[in-house]
């Protein structure tokens, strides 16, 4: 997973709880979601500075992504 030193508290407690949540993902793809997450979240805090809560809420519950689909 991504990180930064210029993450929040925040934005670094979203990724860890992603990061912990899908034990039915393989590893791999964990590490790829919690990359693809960082990624997105510094993209956005880029186009609107200030955001970061906002950014998050938006992105809903770190845990949902995580959870398999069908």
């Amino acid at each position: 997973m991504k990180t930064t030193s210029a993450q929040s508290a925040s934005v670094r407690q979203y990724l860890a709880a992603v990061a912990r949540e899908p034990a039915v993902l393989p590893a791999d793809r964990r590490h790829e979601l919690g990359s693809d997450l960082a990624e997105h979240i510094e993209t956005e805090l880029a186009e609107r500075p200030g955001s970061e809560a906002e950014i998050l809420r938006e992105l809903g519950d770190p845990r949902v992504p995580a959870r398999p689909t069908g």
